[in-house]
C-alpha cells in the first residue's frame, strides 16, 4: 500500500492548523504520516501541534526558528519516508477523500504526480481531468502552459523518487521553481477536475502594495524568479518541443503572472486607481515590453502608444475586468475568470495581424478550444471593447 507523506508547514497559524490537521486526520485513506514543521510560532500553534502529536502515532513535530517556508519545506522532506508527498500550508484543508482520490489516480494512470482542482479565497484553480505524457513533447508544452497545473504546489501528490535531491530555493515563488526542476523525472501527470483542497485567506503576498512607489506587487517579485527559471529552461531543454523555446515559456508566464495579480487584485476590491496604475507601470516595464512584443509571432501585435491613450487603454481595462469580476460572481459563476481576463486583455492592448497559430499560443487558445464557441468569449465580445 502506498504511504504518503503529509508535510504541513507553519507559523503563528493557531486560527487555521487545527482544522488542517483534522482534515488530515479524516482521510479515508490511513496509510499516511503527517511531518508539521514550524517556524517559530508564538500565538498557541505549538501547544495545538502538540496535542494532535499526543493524540496521533502518525505525527511528528519539529521546530526550526526564525525559518523560511523553503527551509521548513526542505527540513519536511529530510524526514519525510512515504512514496509520495504532499505539501500543505496551514492554512489548507483536505476533502476527507482527497488522498483516496488522488493515489487512485496515481495508480490507474501509472502517473508521477496527481494534481486536483483547488479553492482559494482569490481565485478557483479549476482544471480539466486529463493525462499528461511527458514523453510527448506537446503533451509537455501544454502542461507547462497551464498555469493552475503547473505552477501551484498544495494541489499536487509527488512521487518522491522524482524529487530526489531537489529543494525549494530561497526566492519569491519557489514553488514554480521546485515544480520546474523535478520534471525532468516525471514521466505522467495526472489532473482532476475534483476539488479536493481548500484554501483559507493569505495575504502576505497579496496585499494591495503601494504600486507606483515601491514596486512590491506580485507581478514585481515574481520577475525576481526570471534569471532562475531561464537557467532551469535551459537544463530541461531536451524535453520542450522543437518549435518552443525557453524564451516562450517565460514570456507566457510574465503575462500569466500578470493577469493572475490583477485577478487577485480584483476580487480584493482594489480601486479602480490602484488598478489603472498598476497595469501602466507594468505595461511600462522592459521586462513586459519585451514578452508583448514576443507575441508577434503568434500573430498578436501591441501597439505602443502615448501615455495618454496607453492611461485610457489602462482605465478600459481595470473598468473591464471590475465588471467582469462582478458579472461572474453574481450571474455566471462557472466562468473561467482567466479565460476571460485573457480575452479581455487581447481585445485592448493587442490586435490580431494574422491567423494565430493554436499550437504556438497559450493554453486558453489550444486546439481544443473554440473561442467562438466559448460562452467566456460570447461574455467578452458583448462588452463590445
Amino acid at each position: 500500500m502506498i504511504k504518503v507523506s503529509i508535510i504541513v508547514t507553519s507559523c503563528n497559524s493557531c486560527h487555521t492548523i487545527h482544522s488542517c490537521l483534522e482534515s488530515i486526520h479524516n482521510q479515508t485513506y490511513k496509510n499516511i504520516e503527517i511531518i508539521a514543521v514550524d517556524g517559530g510560532s508564538y500565538d498557541g500553534t505549538l501547544k495545538i501541534i502538540k496535542d494532535h502529536k499526543n493524540k496521533h502515532k502518525n505525527v511528528s513535530f519539529f521546530q526550526q526558528k526564525k525559518a523560511s517556508v523553503a527551509q521548513l519545506r526542505n527540513y519536511g522532506l529530510e524526514k519525510a519516508t512515504g512514496d509520495f508527498v504532499l505539501f500543505i500550508a496551514s492554512n489548507t484543508f483536505l476533502n476527507m477523500n482527497g488522498i483516496s482520490i488522488l493515489v487512485s489516480l496515481l495508480e490507474e494512470k501509472e502517473a508521477d504526480i496527481a494534481v486536483c482542482s483547488m479553492s482559494h479565497p482569490y481565485f478557483a484553480a479549476n482544471l480539466k481531468s486529463q493525462l499528461y505524457d511527458l514523453n510527448h513533447k506537446k503533451d509537455f508544452y501544454h502542461y507547462q502552459d497551464n498555469f493552475f497545473a503547473s505552477t501551484m504546489l498544495t494541489n499536487k501528490l509527488i512521487r518522491k523518487e522524482c524529487i530526489g535531491e531537489t529543494r525549494f530555493k530561497e526566492t519569491v515563488l519557489n514553488e514554480e521553481l521546485f515544480n520546474l526542476e523535478i520534471l525532468p523525472k516525471v514521466h505522467k501527470i495526472v489532473t482532476t477536475e475534483i476539488v479536493l483542497c481548500v484554501s483559507q485567506e493569505h495575504k502576505p503576498l497579496f496585499e494591495t502594495p503601494k504600486f507606483w512607489k515601491d514596486q512590491k506587487s506580485f507581478w514585481f517579485q515574481a520577475q525576481q524568479n526570471k534569471c532562475l527559471r531561464k537557467d532551469i529552461y535551459k537544463q530541461i531543454k531536451p524535453l520542450l518541443p522543437k518549435f518552443i523555446v525557453p524564451d516562450e515559456l517565460i514570456h507566457n508566464r510574465n503575462l500569466d503572472y500578470f493577469l493572475w495579480e490583477m485577478m487577485v487584485y480584483t476580487e480584493q476590491n482594489a480601486s479602480l486607481e490602484a488598478l489603472v496604475i498598476e497595469t501602466f507601470t507594468i505595461l511600462q516595464n522592459p521586462n513586459f515590453k519585451k514578452t508583448l512584443l514576443f507575441y508577434e509571432r503568434y500573430g498578436l501585435k501591441f501597439t505602443s502608444c502615448d501615455e495618454e491613450k496607453l492611461l485610457k487603454q489602462c482605465l478600459l481595462w481595470a473598468y473591464a475586468i471590475q465588471k467582469s469580476l462582478t458579472f461572474i460572481k453574481e450571474v455566471e459563476p462557472r466562468f473561467n475568470l482567466i479565460y476571460i481576463f485573457n480575452m479581455i486583455f487581447i481585445s485592448i492592448f493587442l490586435h490580431q495581424n494574422a491567423t494565430l497559430d493554436v499550437d504556438y499560443f497559450l493554453c486558453y487558445l489550444r486546439d481544443e478550444l473554440n473561442l467562438n464557441e466559448l460562452p467566456e468569449a460570447q461574455y467578452v465580445n458583448q462588452l463590445n471593447l
